[in-house]
């Protein structure tokens, strides 16, 4: 399960069924029930998305994996910092 707040939403919309799980906005209670109520059902809906989401826990957060984008992380983070820095007036 999954939310749609934050950076999830820009690639989804609530009640979404994607290959990895489902989603519901924080707010959308019903959808929430309904997913749940869905996974509890169908266990083979279940024993599909199972392994996709581990696999795709492993990937984003393996350590090793998250060490090799430390460097761009701070490489990005230090440009999106100097397009925000104002510019001078002359």
């Amino acid at each position: 399960m999954e939310g749609t707040h934050g950076s999830n939403n820009d690639i989804r919309h609530t009640g979404a069924v994607r290959r990895k799980g489902m989603l519901a906005a924080p707010d959308d209670h019903e959808a929430l029930v309904l997913a749940i109520e869905r996974l509890l059902a169908d266990s083979r809906f279940l024993d599909k998305i199972i392994p996709a989401a581990r696999r795709r826990a492993e990937d984003i957060f393996d350590n090793r994996t998250l060490i090799e984008r430390l460097p761009r992380t701070y490489a990005d983070n230090e440009i999106q910092k100097n397009k925000m820095k104002p510019k001078e007036f002359a």
